[in-house]
């Protein structure tokens, strides 16, 4: 069976042999994924170097590596 993720126009195969959880644990990890993909790309990111970026919602003081700056949207807007 296909998924289509919300906010994304690309598919994710889920494996019709899987039960509800790991299916359901696999399609947050995707929106979970695209939702930051659209994040960063929006006006709350900038990219200052190649590993380095600052946020909007820190007052564009601290300063992210991409790890970093995944645990932060996930800590932050994820989470809640």
């Amino acid at each position: 069976m296909w998924i289509t993720p919300c906010l994304t126009n690309t598919y994710a195969y889920i494996s019709i042999y899987q039960n509800d959880t790991t299916m359901k644990m696999q399609m947050e990890t995707i929106l979970k994924q695209s939702e930051f993909k659209l994040w960063l790309n929006s006006d709350n990111v900038v990219k200052l170097e190649k590993d380095l970026y600052l946020e909007h919602t820190t007052q564009w003081r601290k300063e992210f590596s991409l790890q970093q700056l995944k645990e932060f949207f996930i800590r932050e807007f994820i989470e809640l």
